[in-house]
């Protein structure tokens, strides 16, 4: 029986590797596991990846980029597809090869709505690993991967979401420790997933008790040994009854200390000698208790760092680091957000259905995430909250302005002039923007330019993610002409 589809995903296809322009490179078994690809001799290699796309086919999928030339257009076999985008020209744009700057560029051959380049509108621009590139509803981003990450695809199980070389490694440090009695050490920012990295070792580890996460931030001082070893009846004032503690409800299990370095050196040094013994001693007891737990940490503190400035026992450090998992922040895993976003949207359930556009995503990829998957969850439940499309179609402008406020001033930067716009036409985004500017965003100017409607205006505007209050802030800043 064929497995059921996860609509919480984007659909993948066979052919997530387009051999197009390899040269004399061979790629074997191109729709199996991380491994199957024979090209290791090559180090890592140059790709253009797809990232987002309005059908959801074949996210993830890659062409290498080699010293011929890559036409991108509609009809054009892309991806392991032909590209149908009715947004995207049929001679849009074309990657070469500059082997005087040892470096490609991307020439958009006169396209209708234009190439952008790190959500920049551009003629000729030269391109390098972590530039993103959209076409009409196609995105796409410039990647340095190893060989081995190419054709990988994430089991359908796994706790950790996203199609990322960053959690490809995770994913491959994982199975190499999760079935091993080796305790574990996660690093990582504030919100990355750590905890989620946690159980998916959990899970891995074929271990049959429970995974019990502790958050030692959040432990009164006083009640440490309580809530971790458990306590008996009568132990202290107030104990009217036993228990068991954290560690015991995890036995044969696993428990996550998260955020570690927050423990003070007195309860250090109880956690180490619990690792030592692999026993607790519960308040008022006076025999161990034996426990079969696998001890996973978590921490954003550089641990080396806190041991020589005396935060941190060298002797704790060692026990917890059998096995240390470092989980990239989510602004170097931009392969993860679409399905983050994907997934946090159907769980909300809104009626109608949020719909995911190019220039959402677009607007996704630029931002920096400094609170990591956390602020993108929140970013994502506001976007979908706020939207007023009869559609549920997203847009930039529905996203908080702490996500979006760096990427909208450059929209003003276009070199186009309004008189290159003839009345009547269909403009491009960068004609749009320019009227946009030369009109101080007044809708029915540009409305009357064009010979169009004001709601064919908003349509178009909506169409390009333009929002139409930054044309109207520059023109309320600027200084009144002396003339």
């Amino acid at each position: 029986m064929s497995e059921p589809e996860d609509p919480s995903v984007p659909g993948d296809t066979h052919g997530d590797i387009d051999t197009a322009g390899i040269g004399r490179s061979e790629w074997l078994d191109q729709s199996t596991a991380a491994g199957s690809v024979a090209m290791s001799d090559l180090g890592k290699v140059l790709v253009l990846r797809k990232l987002y796309a309005t059908d959801a086919d074949g996210i993830g999928a890659i062409i290498p980029l080699s010293q011929s030339s890559l036409r991108l257009g509609r009809g054009q076999k892309l991806f392991g597809s032909h590209l149908k985008d009715s947004r995207v020209s049929r001679e849009h744009a074309r990657i070469d090869f500059d082997s005087e700057r040892d470096t490609h560029k991307i020439t958009d051959l006169g396209s209708r709505n234009g190439t952008f380049v790190n959500g920049r509108l551009v003629r000729v621009e030269r391109i390098a690993a972590g530039d993103l590139i959209r076409i009409g509803d196609l995105v796409m981003d410039v990647a340095l991967v190893s060989p081995a990450y190419l054709g990988w695809k994430p089991s359908r199980e796994s706790h950790l979401l996203g199609r990322s070389q960053a959690l490809w490694s995770i994913h491959r440090d994982i199975a190499r420790v999760a079935p091993t009695t080796v305790d574990v050490l996660i690093f990582g920012e504030s919100g990355s997933g750590k905890e989620v990295v946690a159980r998916e070792v959990h899970r891995l580890s074929r271990r049959s008790g429970e995974f019990v996460a502790i958050n030692c931030a959040a432990i009164p001082p006083d009640l440490f040994e309580s809530e971790l070893f458990g306590h008996l009846k009568g132990a202290f004032s107030g104990a009217s009854q036993a228990k068991q503690g954290l560690f015991r409800a995890a036995h044969r299990g696993t428990v996550l200390l998260d955020e570690v370095a927050e423990l003070s050196l007195a309860h250090q040094a109880k956690l180490l000698r619990v690792l030592q013994e692999r026993a607790i001693r519960p308040v008022g007891a006076t025999e161990p208790i034996a426990v079969d737990v696998r001890v996973i940490a978590a921490t954003n503190v550089d641990l080396d760092i806190a041991t020589k400035e005396g935060r941190f026992r060298d002797d704790l450090l060692a026990r917890l680091r059998g096995w240390t998992l470092r989980l990239r922040p989510l602004r170097e895993r931009r392969a993860d957000l679409l399905p983050l976003a994907t997934r946090t949207l159907s769980a909300m359930e809104t009626d109608p259905p949020s719909v995911i556009t190019a220039g959402f995503y677009e607007a996704l990829a630029l931002h920096s995430w400094p609170a990591n998957v956390r602020e993108l969850l929140q970013a994502i439940r506001f976007a979908s909250i706020r939207c007023e499309d009869p559609e549920g179609r997203l847009t930039a402008q529905d996203l908080p302005s702490t996500v979006t406020s760096p990427a909208l001033p450059p929209v003003m930067s276009a070199k186009v002039t309004i008189s290159e716009v003839p009345p009547g036409a269909i403009p491009t985004r960068e004609e749009l923007i320019a009227l946009m500017t030369s009109y101080r965003g007044r809708i029915a100017e540009v409305a009357r330019h064009l010979g169009r409607q004001r709601t064919q205006v908003y349509r178009w505007m909506r169409q390009h993610d333009i929002d139409a209050e930054p044309f109207r802030t520059q023109g309320a800043n600027e200084e009144p002409s002396s003339e």
